[in-house]
């Protein structure tokens, strides 16, 4: 878990179904005490040799997404 512009973010590798992985990246809202979603990013068009890769690609979809839409993080 991470932290961007006060939002608590997670990325994840998830198994391809060939072979690789793929990016999965959620964004939880900063202003509860339980870890409410905001916004769960998918990526399967990109697959990714290495977990390490699909999980950084990931949190940079987080950080793009919170960039994009969610002006109102302090």
């Amino acid at each position: 878990m991470e932290t961007y512009k006060n939002c608590p973010l997670y990325g994840s590798a998830v198994p391809a179904l060939s072979s690789g992985w793929y990016a999965q990246g959620i964004v939880f809202d900063p202003g509860t005490k339980m870890l409410n979603e905001l916004q769960r990013l998918e990526c399967t068009d990109t697959i990714f040799s290495s977990k390490e890769e699909a999980e950084a690609y990931a949190l940079m979809l987080c950080k793009s997404w919170i960039d994009q839409h969610w002006k109102d993080v302090s």
